[in-house]
């Protein structure tokens, strides 16, 4: 759970150019958000802030609920189900029709296909004495994961689709009510702020609010480009995503970027990637090939104003997060570590060519000399020291890879709660803190 935080100094900040993963947002989960330090935006990618999701759902099955489908609920499904707008919006009204309005247009525009509307359980609706009503909207949004049948993952044959949280105000009881009210239970996304523009290419959807409609069209083509290099990047280190593209948002607004990925961290975010949740479990009210659980869904990428000078980098290391997050859906419940995943995409970015040296700051090398894997903790990595601690965890990687492991196994062995180097010694037992400590100083 994020704390108040105190007011941003930028200027006090050193130079650089920060990339974290972040998940007390609307989103959840882990993610990336790209932090660009004050005042030059010229300097270098490098490292990822992880945080707790600051709400915990629990299953249904220990909720006391009405099992009935109330008649809005029904109209939303049959909407969805049948592509029919007016249906959808049939059985709401006034702040609430418009709020639905919004999520239908925008989402369409940026390729929802199977969609759906749910109840949503949280530990609020299980413990207050008058519960609210949280409803769930999800989908396919052009690019999501889906495991195929028989890869032996729990997932395979699914769809790890794009879901997003609302809380409901009902107007009427019955079969009469209707939704007059719909607010995000946690940050608004694009699509609820108003009109959204998109443009596709091959392997990204990039959209932005209409009124930034040019600063679309002018990074379509270079999120295309930094797409094929991470996916041609990944193919080269032995790995395959069962993702086939990203959605990306753009802003040059920093108000607007704060508001939707960036509100509760303290430092200047120019990139974000995070996933979404899931619904508690399958209902009736789901298509069948929508995953549930307690894992990972779906992922988003968003870029703001402080990656006008490193697009390329900021993308790319995004996209690492997506990747993996999408071959290794991680259990929300579990607490989480940054360092496989920050290192991996800090590792990804070298590996695509686009990253910086890990041992252009002397302190990088003299950390892992002095600390071993305390180099990037957790701690370390929301300090003043940042950004060597995320060079420090890429270059775990890159040592791994190096020493004739494989760094893309590393990225799928993140979960289990074991430190960095117990997950390298799965493949060798030579792949350890002494070790990377040695090759370090050789390099």
């Amino acid at each position: 759970m994020t704390e108040s935080k105190a007011p941003r100094n930028r200027r006090a900040r050193s130079a650089q150019l920060i990339i974290s993963g972040v998940t007390a947002i609307l989103l959840v989960a882990i993610g990336g958000i790209v932090l660009a330090g004050w005042p030059s935006d010229a300097d270098g990618a490098s490292a990822d802030i992880p945080s707790g999701s600051s709400d915990a759902w629990v299953p249904t099955a220990d909720l006391e609920v009405d099992e009935s489908r109330p008649a809005w609920l029904e109209a939303l499904s049959a909407g969805l189900e049948d592509g029919d707008r007016a249906k959808f919006l049939s059985m709401s009204s006034g702040q609430g029709a418009e709020a639905l309005a919004r999520w239908w247009d925008g989402t369409e525009r940026i390729g929802r296909t199977l969609s759906f509307a749910d109840s949503y359980d949280t530990m609020d609706s299980y413990e207050a004495e008058k519960p609210p009503s949280y409803l769930m909207l999800g989908g396919q949004l052009r690019f999501a994961s889906h495991p195929d049948r028989g890869s032996g993952t729990e997932d395979a044959g699914l769809q790890l689709t794009q879901n997003f949280a609302y809380e409901l105000v009902l107007d009427g009881a019955g079969e009469d009510a209707k939704i007059s009210g719909l607010t995000p239970k946690n940050s608004p996304m694009p699509w609820d702020d108003g009109e959204i523009y998109a443009v596709e290419r091959d392997h990204v959807t990039v959209y932005g609010m209409a009124d930034e409609r040019a600063l679309v069209d002018a990074n379509a083509d270079v999120a295309e480009e930094a797409a094929v290099l991470a996916f041609d990047t990944l193919e080269r280190i032995g790995g395959e995503a069962p993702i086939d593209g990203f959605v990306v948002a753009f802003t040059d607004r920093e108000d607007r970027f704060d508001r939707w990925f960036g509100e509760d961290i303290e430092m200047n975010a120019a990139g974000f990637a995070g996933s979404t949740l899931r619904p508690n479990e399958y209902t009736d009210s789901l298509p069948p090939s929508v995953a549930t659980g307690t894992r990972s869904s779906g992922s988003l990428v968003a870029l703001g104003p402080a990656s006008t000078s490193n697009r390329e980098q900021v993308l790319v290391h995004e996209f690492a997060h997506v990747i993996q997050e999408s071959a290794v859906p991680y259990e929300l419940m579990l607490p989480q570590s940054a360092a496989p995943t920050e290192g991996f995409a800090r590792y990804f970015e070298n590996a695509a060519g686009v990253g910086d040296p890990y041992f252009a700051d002397p302190a990088v090398r003299a950390s892992i000399l002095s600390r071993g894997e305390s180099a990037m903790s957790d701690e370390l990595l929301v300090s003043a020291d940042a950004n060597a601690a995320y060079a420090v965890a890429g270059s775990f990687y890159q040592f791994v890879e190096d020493s004739g492991g494989s760094a893309w196994q590393l990225a799928l062995d993140r979960d289990g709660g074991f430190s960095m180097d117990l997950r390298a010694k799965l493949q060798d037992d030579a792949f350890g803190e002494a070790e990377w400590q040695a090759w370090a100083a050789a390099q």
